[in-house]
């Protein structure tokens, strides 16, 4: 066997270890843990609501009534605050299957498909090679949440296939790869709005990254575009009563809400200067913000027999101005706090990462400074223990007496609303109650003010205790189990 043909066996072999990685990840989690995390269920209260949305959707496909807060649905279509995220992500794969493993499992498709379709494009070698597989098993943004059921799993999933739609057109560019690259990127945008800035770099190279007449057309049809499509978006997603965007909108008049702009960025520079949460957050808000800077010298300066010399770069200062970017929406219309910031910058951080690993004429000194980057981010990681609360179950527990009870009741187009105490309650509960219900959650102190945007009440003898104000306005149906309370609403 010729060098050449053991040369080629390895880089297959490299190949198939990036693309099963993150079965390759979870499994070593798995392992390092004593859990079988490859049995993990939805746990928190966001999980809960992509997996009961895309139950009900299931059941009942767009005319299931809501998910999320009650009293504070969308003008239009029954999505919460996560809109139809969830139906882009999850809603074909619902079709053929849905467990409480199903988002896990789709997922986990979703990435080790990425990865097939990143190494049939880009057909990464050498450092290149070497380096994407270190982002692939050690960054832990990613590796943080790769047994949960979040939204920022798949989003992953698609910033990799936006990319290889990127570097493809880098290297052989044409109108339909250019079409492609746009739209890649343009639905993780959909996923999630912020990520609106990973269509900067896009928009730039679609520009050659040159400012002149064709740049600032450009960019107005970006700003256009997504003002259009925050605007449609925004119809068909719930008020989420937390975000900074419903408070800026309270307040009054133009000067009222620039107070709320004001001082939602002072906060939220002391939190993400300061030191006062986990190790991980720490360590990822100063390895972005110093991101920024490595970027914003890289569009300037490139090194030449070991010493700097000034050269603007286009495609560095492009993903500078994508990093700034969202640095300046998550201070000034978001929260830096709770792992929020967390999740958020590390898909664009891990984006910018990918580009600096892959670029083939790169400066080597600023990908090593990047590889130094993720080892800071996987070191300060252990501190982490986001399994401690994990759910980890081979079949949640149900409860018959939902599907008994309201066998006989006409539930077409109605919902259930769920008490403070129960909350999201978790996926076995959830997976009881007929998918044909909308599922909706009462924001303590708004029940009875908000009763009419449901028809049943699942509550408990201690909050029915507490709130007797609540047994005036409805009818007892049955108690679960001795756990669970429903009502029909008056």
């Amino acid at each position: 066997m010729s060098n050449e043909t053991k040369r080629e066996k390895l880089i297959y072999a490299v190949y198939a270890a990036l693309i099963l990685s993150p079965l390759i990840v979870l499994g070593i989690q798995s392992f390092l843990v004593n859990k079988n995390l490859f049995f993990g269920v939805p746990t928190w209260s966001d999980e809960l609501d992509y997996f009961r949305e895309i139950l009900s959707f299931k059941a009942s496909g767009f005319s299931f009534n809501g998910s999320l807060f009650a009293g504070h649905e969308a003008v239009y279509g029954p999505f919460g605050a996560h809109s139809f995220s969830p139906i882009l992500v999850w809603g074909l794969y619902s079709l053929f299957s849905w467990t409480e493993h199903s988002i896990l499992i789709c997922n986990l498709f979703l990435l080790c498909l990425a990865y097939t379709i990143f190494v049939l494009i880009n057909k990464p070698r050498g450092k290149e090679l070497f380096f994407v597989c270190v982002i692939a098993y050690i960054y832990s943004p990613l590796y943080l949440y790769l047994y949960t059921s979040m939204m920022e799993v798949p989003i992953y999933a698609f910033v990799i296939i936006y990319f290889s739609c990127m570097y493809r057109y880098i290297s052989y560019p044409t109108k339909l790869r250019g079409v492609m690259m746009i739209v890649t990127g343009a639905f993780v945008a959909l996923l999630r709005m912020p990520y609106i800035v990973l269509l900067l770099p896009a928009v730039l190279l679609l520009s050659g990254y040159k400012f002149n007449k064709k740049t600032v057309r450009n960019l107005i049809i970006y700003v256009v575009a997504f003002l259009l499509v925050y605007k449609v978006y925004n119809l068909f997603c719930a008020d989420y009563p937390d975000w900074v965007t419903h408070r800026i909108s309270a307040a009054p008049g133009i000067v009222g809400k620039l107070k709320v702009v004001y001082s939602n960025i002072i906060i939220n520079l002391k939190r993400y200067f300061g030191f006062s949460t986990t190790p991980a957050q720490i360590a990822l808000r100063y390895v972005y913000g110093f991101t920024i800077l490595l970027f914003l010298i890289k569009s300037l300066f490139r090194v030449n027999n070991k010493k700097l010399e000034f050269k603007f770069e286009g495609k560095a200062f492009s993903m500078f101005v994508m990093l700034g970017g969202l640095f300046a929406i998550m201070v000034s219309l978001y929260d830096i706090k709770d792992y929020r910031d967390f999740r958020t910058f590390g898909i664009v951080l891990f984006f910018a990462l990918i580009y600096l690993f892959t670029e083939r004429k790169g400066d080597l000194l600023y990908k090593y400074i990047g590889v130094f980057f993720v080892l800071i981010l996987f070191f300060t990681s252990f501190y982490d223990g986001l399994t401690r609360d994990r759910v980890i179950v081979r079949k949640a527990i149900t409860y018959e007496a939902f599907k008994e009870e309201f066998s006989d009741v006409s539930i077409e187009g109605k919902a259930i609303g769920a008490t403070w105490d129960i909350n999201w309650g978790d996926a076995g509960l959830l997976k009881s109650i007929p998918g044909k219900l909308g599922y909706k959650v009462f924001i303590e102190g708004e029940e009875i003010e908000n009763l009419d945007s449901v028809d049943f009440v699942l509550s408990s003898y201690k909050y029915m205790g507490k709130h007797p104000e609540l047994g005036e306005k409805l009818e007892f149906m049955f108690d679960v189990d001795r756990k669970y309370l429903v009502y029909k609403v008056k």
